[in-house]
């Protein structure tokens, strides 16, 4: 395999937002991604790249609201089709950050959102350079390899269909061992166990750069994104638990 380089584009295909934020605020990204602010386990990052459905994603009867671990409200929206939870798709109390009771209203504007997010995606100019970066999860680390290495191989097949002219490399984060020897790469960040939602952002950025990655679209000399940098809708301690 080569190096990881410069690319027109730097796209998160999760798992959660601790991903997107931090390619963010290291490369100065301003434009989001279909998968930016959800949480996507390996299977339904699978199931959804191969059968991208919006209308299946936002089907009421395909949605239920989920309370968060031993609490009560709603902690986020999960579609148990795909298996993604739309963390941030939905407004929030601004006290209790529990999802709006209303939430059901604002399916149209979320549906419209990733529509315009999923078709951007799939339509960029052909010739560009792509880097898709996936996090993977402490969870997923602890899966068998002969589970979790058919997902990977077939997210590879399903991306060359999806662009298949384009030049682009996948990145794996936290890989299980196994995955460095493939023909995918991979780079060790490991942020401790309990960290907030956002990671370890320093670490983060250390190893991004010192990886050789870099976009094309950050201005010379443009500092670091903003902390502030997020999603739809504020972050959560629920997001805590990867």
């Amino acid at each position: 395999m080569g190096k990881l380089g410069a690319y027109d584009h730097i796209i998160s295909l999760g798992h959660s937002c601790r991903l997107s934020h931090n390619l963010r605020r290291t490369f100065g990204i301003t434009r989001a991604q279909p998968f930016d602010w959800w949480m996507t386990p390996l299977a339904a990052l699978a199931a959804f790249l191969k059968d991208p459905s919006i209308e299946r994603l936002y089907a009421p009867e395909l949605l239920r609201p989920a309370p968060p671990p031993g609490g009560e409200g709603v902690m986020t929206i999960e579609n148990v089709h795909y298996d993604i939870q739309l963390f941030h798709d939905f407004p929030r109390e601004p006290k209790s950050l529990s999802v709006v009771d209303d939430w059901r209203e604002h399916l149209p504007a979320a549906r419209d959102r990733t529509r315009y997010l999923l078709d951007r995606m799939l339509g960029l100019p052909q010739g560009e350079r792509i880097l898709f970066v996936r996090h993977i999860r402490r969870k997923e680390l602890a899966e068998r390899s002969d589970h979790f290495l058919p997902l990977a191989d077939e997210i590879q097949v399903i991306l060359h269909g999806l662009f298949p002219r384009h030049e682009f490399d996948l990145l794996f984060i936290d890989p299980p061992a196994d995955v460095q020897s493939r023909n995918v790469f991979s780079l060790q960040i490991r942020d401790p166990a309990n960290k907030p939602w956002d990671g370890t952002p320093a670490l983060w950025s250390e190893k991004l750069l010192g990886a050789g990655i870099r976009w094309t679209g950050r201005p010379a000399g443009q500092d670091l994104a903003p902390d502030t940098a997020h999603g739809p809708v504020g972050e959560s301690a629920a997001e805590t638990s990867d």
